[in-house]
């Protein structure tokens, strides 16, 4: 556990990296006639991109699917680029589809740290950004990257490559200023983890957000789940005010035992904003917990992954006091190994 806390603080680096690598990548010409991205992936390699969805959601020129099943959607034509999206290259869905985009000819590029689908990628000679995270990420038992703590790679190797094609609007200047954001933050994020850990211990959470945040939300309840072993979702604003506080009255003795984690921010569309203290009233007034976190980020990129950052830490310091390693995921091995081949 001491590897990956050291790791931790070192996510603003995963970030220089990958834009850096994705910036010196060579891509067909013929790509920046595409007119929209599908990216095939699962789990937190499929997270990248709900970041880069949400966060940028007004400075890409391109729609954004993110697809986690073994078949493509209809969608996925020659005028598509599929992303495939697998941290470890060995995700059976994302392998899958890569097949089939193949197949169809259509334009496909592979993000991963190696295993089949780098294989695969080099030997039919697919543009790929096959990253080394080196010591960034940390190892488990076996010697393999855990993929939830390298989101890093994940989201930028998504941006870096679309901002390459010219579909995404970030410059160079405002991926440094990200990463000194994020050191910055470092402080903070280590000062407030103990009290946020100890609110979400033992208790169910729903992360709630909205428009920028919405993909960061994802990733912070993806980082419960496996990390602690909570359970954890997400709802969306204003979305979840159409039904979900309807549904807050019964069972009583569950809702008593979850909290709700609001991802607010100044950069909300107004009436949003306004949305998220009326919709904490409720919450509590049915007897669930509330806690409210608001970034300090100037943008919407450093408001989402300064709440990424965030979550690694708190999420860290539930799996300790739960007494839980968060490198061990014994369902996800146990459901493989049952799955087969």
């Amino acid at each position: 556990m001491s590897n990956l806390l050291n790791t931790l603080g070192r996510f603003s680096e995963q970030i220089e990296q990958a834009w850096s690598d994705t910036q010196k990548l060579v891509l067909p010409a013929s790509w920046r006639s595409i007119t929209n991205v599908v990216v095939m992936g699962m789990g937190g390699s499929a997270l990248g991109a709900h970041v880069v969805k949400t966060a940028l959601q007004s400075r890409c020129t391109l729609p954004i699917e993110v697809i986690g099943r073994y078949t493509l959607p209809a969608t996925a034509t020659k005028k598509s680029l599929v992303i495939c999206s697998s941290f470890s290259g060995t995700t059976e869905e994302v392998l899958s589809a890569y097949k089939q985009a193949r197949a169809k000819k259509v334009n496909v590029f592979v993000l991963c740290a190696g295993g089949e689908l780098a294989r695969l990628a080099a030997k039919d000679r697919v543009p790929a950004y096959v990253f080394n995270p080196g010591e960034l990420v940390p190892i488990d038992k076996n010697g393999t990257p855990h993929p939830r703590y390298g989101g890093g790679f994940m989201v930028f190797g998504v941006l870096g490559i679309l901002s390459k094609l010219g579909f995404a609007k970030v410059s160079g200047g405002e991926v440094a200023a990200l990463a000194k954001h994020l050191q910055k933050e470092l402080p903070r994020a280590k000062r407030v983890t103990p009290k946020l850990a100890k609110e979400l211990l033992g208790r169910a959470s729903m992360i709630v957000a909205s428009e920028h945040l919405e993909g960061a939300a994802h990733v912070f309840a993806n980082q419960i789940n496996e990390s602690t072993k909570h359970f954890s979702t997400t709802f969306l604003l204003p979305e979840l005010n159409h039904h979900l506080m309807e549904g807050l009255q019964f069972p009583k003795e569950v809702i008593k035992k979850i909290t709700f984690v609001f991802l607010e921010s100044g950069l909300y569309h107004p009436r949003v904003q306004k949305r998220y203290k009326l919709t904490a009233d409720v919450v509590k007034k049915n007897g669930a917990q509330v806690v409210r976190i608001t970034p300090n980020g100037k943008t919407p990129l450093e408001q989402a992954f300064e709440l990424i950052q965030l979550g690694a830490f708190v999420t860290f310091e539930m799996a300790r006091l739960a007494k839980v390693d968060p490198e061990d995921i014994p369902w996800v091995i146990w459901f493989k190994k049952q799955l087969g081949k």
